[in-house]
């Protein structure tokens, strides 16, 4: 029969945790779910001693390397993720959405003047995207607030976020960083002198339409991997 670990015994477990300075919540849920599970499946009166038994395995070397491999694995698992979603677009019934998105992007870019559209139509979407990414980091952190409450990490000066929520975060404002590369710079540097002209209204046109199908698979991304992951 399980036992329930007494106050003390908890923060033995959460010291012993913290010398990890595991820097991902997702791991540091994880480890801390396996300490005290493992521990309350124990008998008390040899809890120092299963607790150096645990500390042998779980090691500052091998934490960090662990965190290390779920950094890596992360990145690429929401990629493949994401460019799942984007394919499914190019798909039967999304397919519609899709060929949708890109008339609209296309009348857009060539009835409207290209620089009322621009500000008109991209600029606000984009800061939408800002916002959105923000919210959803935010909403993100407030899963995680008992968590690091318990470990107290802000004392320690350490930084502890989730590392799904920060990879979805930086993807969301991916179309912002290409805003700047593709068309932002360009003016910038004296290659184009307005916002006009045939080649800038294809590039605002293919953005558009990345930008809109990309916003697309981020929300829906962000929805599957709130219910299935502690983000």
């Amino acid at each position: 029969m399980m036992r329930k670990l007494s106050e003390e015994e908890f923060k033995s477990v959460q010291k012993a945790i913290i010398t990890k300075e595991i820097a991902v919540l997702e791991l540091l849920a994880e480890i801390y779910d396996h300490y005290v599970t493992h521990l309350e499946s124990l008998p008390d009166e040899n809890f120092s001693l299963d607790l150096r038994n645990l500390e042998s395995k779980w090691t500052y070397d091998y934490c960090q390397k662990i965190q290390k491999e779920f950094y890596k694995n992360i990145n690429s698992s929401i990629r493949s993720f994401q460019w799942k979603l984007t394919k499914s677009y190019f798909t039967w019934p999304k397919l519609v959405i899709t060929i949708l998105l890109f008339l609209a992007a296309s009348l857009g870019a060539s009835l409207i003047p290209t620089t009322i559209y621009f500000f008109g139509v991209i600029i606000p979407i984009l800061v939408f995207v800002l916002i959105y990414a923000i919210s959803m980091s935010f909403k993100s952190n407030r899963k995680f607030r008992k968590l690091k409450s318990i470990f107290n990490f802000k004392s320690m000066g350490l930084i502890v976020t989730s590392g799904e929520s920060s990879y979805l975060l930086l993807n969301s404002i991916l179309p912002i960083n290409l805003f700047s590369l593709l068309i932002l710079a360009p003016k910038n540097l004296g290659f184009i002198d307005d916002f006009s002209g045939p080649w800038m209204t294809l590039i605002i046109l293919l953005f558009s339409f990345f930008l809109f199908l990309h916003t697309l698979t981020i929300h829906e991304a962000w929805k599957i991997k709130s219910k299935t992951a502690l983000i």
